[in-house]
């Protein structure tokens, strides 16, 4: 989609004269089977990294620069290879399954492009991957993340090296309103204390260094939406400035989380241009119809019965191997 549309903006003719490429996606399939990954993931980090270098101050939130981090895993074919580097959940037969990788991004908030991304085995935590990304955010920057990432070690961890965070509470943590310093209705500031039992993947060592209490904001914020429960959404940051870094502001930073995608390019692009790519989509969109297809009807229903299939306990291409002598 991209594509198509930079290739109608490089030829800047609107009418019908710009004959659109074929959206028939066979040799592109094709042609992307050759690339090598390598290449494509110094692709991937050179558009992103390029994309935010180029980002002027008027895309700063509050003048600050934000990164989401998110996390998330994905399976892959069942070659001995792909078994040998990373491995499948334990509770999967080794034949059964497939093995499984876990990644952990850094995004730029204004543009939605991947600055930096590692992948390791299903075994690392999303948290150790996140450290190995530090290097990449500088000082004055903001950390933006769910709740698995806000951590007393990381948090202090990131506030060290001058980068603030705003991360959903962790779990573990229970909120009390009533303490510390009142800066509204669900706003305070209050000292977290240093858990006593080190933090899971961070040395020991390294955990001892870390200060014994530490200044932190927290709010709660509530999301209505008509038909569905009231979610409360409760947040910890190092922004602790109330008047700069109202709750609102904070709220609205943290809903941004599910909008990093093609949303915010829009948002931010010359409206004259804004117009001329929305209305090409539609252009693009309406010459993709779906052709006639007689005789595909299913019916919306499922049977419940066991699979007669016996499982897969060796490796596949020893079975294949087996069934063509």
């Amino acid at each position: 989609m991209l594509l198509v549309i930079s290739y109608l903006a490089d030829n800047d003719d609107s009418d019908s004269s710009v004959k659109l490429p074929s959206n028939d996606t066979g040799a592109y399939c094709k042609a992307r089977k050759r690339l090598d990954l390598r290449f494509i993931i110094h692709l991937l980090r050179h558009v992103g990294q390029n994309l935010h270098s180029k980002l002027s101050d008027t895309f700063l939130w509050c003048n600050r620069r934000v990164f989401l981090v998110d996390g998330s895993s994905f399976s892959m074919y069942d070659s001995m290879e792909n078994k040998k580097e990373f491995t499948q959940p334990k509770n999967q037969h080794d034949y059964h399954g497939f093995p499984v990788a876990r990644i952990v991004g850094i995004f730029c908030l204004a543009t939605g492009a991947v600055i930096e991304a590692i992948i390791d085995s299903f075994d690392t935590s999303e948290i150790k991957l996140f450290r190995m990304l530090y290097s990449h955010l500088k000082a004055g920057d903001i950390a933006l993340g769910d709740r698995l990432f806000g951590s007393y070690a990381d948090i202090s961890l990131l506030s060290k090296g001058g980068v603030d965070s705003v991360f959903r509470m962790n779990a573990l943590r229970k909120p009390d309103f009533t303490k510390g310093k009142s800066l509204g209705h669900y706003d305070h500031l209050i000292y977290w204390k240093k858990p006593k039992q080190g933090t899971i993947h961070l040395e020991q060592e390294l955990y001892n260094k870390l200060p014994d209490t530490m200044l932190l904001r927290e709010i709660r914020f509530f999301i209505n939406i008509k038909g569905y429960r009231t979610r409360v959404v409760t947040l910890v940051t190092t922004l602790l400035d109330h008047k700069v870094y109202t709750m609102e502001l904070l709220a609205q930073l943290y809903g941004f989380r599910w909008q990093v995608e093609f949303v915010p390019i829009l948002a931010i692009i010359n409206k004259d241009y804004r117009h001329f790519i929305y209305t090409t989509m539609l252009t693009i969109t309406s010459h993709c119809k779906l052709p006639e297809r007689p005789f595909r009807v299913e019916p919306r229903m499922v049977r419940n019965r066991t699979k007669v299939f016996s499982h897969l306990k060796r490796p596949r291409q020893e079975i294949r191997l087996k069934l063509v002598a």
